[in-house]
């Protein structure tokens, strides 16, 4: 996020990105996310979609039920995941 964030404030071309940070919430556990949140500098997620936990199957049924909404309305030219069960997460 820190890389978009330093490409929108440069002069360099008129293309600005515009980001939506969603949790699945598969680290149900809220430190387990603090860590991850506060280590990688980010910010708080604009969407929670709480997945839990739970087997593989019920966990992407869970996540492709809440995301299909913020995807929706976002609209985004591009969709980049990190590495959890997020086996939905695919560029458009």
């Amino acid at each position: 996020m820190a890389a978009v964030d330093a490409w929108n404030a440069t002069d360099v071309g008129s293309v600005r990105f515009r980001q939506t940070l969603v949790h699945t919430g598969q680290q149900y556990d809220r430190q387990m996310s603090a860590v991850f949140t506060r280590d990688l500098n980010l910010p708080e997620p604009d969407h929670f979609l709480g997945v839990g936990s739970g087997s593989h199957a019920v966990q992407t049924a869970a996540e492709l039920e809440r995301l299909e909404p913020v995807l929706l309305a976002a609209q985004p030219d591009l969709v980049v995941c990190s590495p959890t069960n997020s086996r939905s997460c695919r560029s458009p």
